[in-house]
């Protein structure tokens, strides 16, 4: 399952999308950089561009089916 997590580095806050992902008997985390102070809007675009790319909703739904989501 996907998360968002936020980083507070010098004052800003820092959004990053994060799978838990196992490797043999270790859990690794796989992130995706979204951006920094981004408003709500912003955080729900990036938060379905970045699922797309970590392949969270590619196994599940093509394409055509989140589009049509949207």
């Amino acid at each position: 399952m996907a998360y968002t997590e936020i980083q507070n580095k010098n004052g800003k806050k820092y959004y990053y999308r994060t799978v838990s992902v196992r490797v043999g008997k270790k859990v690794t985390k796989k992130r995706k950089y979204m951006g920094s102070e981004l408003n709500k809007k912003e955080l729900a675009r990036a938060e379905q561009e970045a699922d797309r790319e970590l392949g969270i909703l590619g196994s599940l739904l093509t394409l055509d089916d989140i589009k049509l989501l949207n």
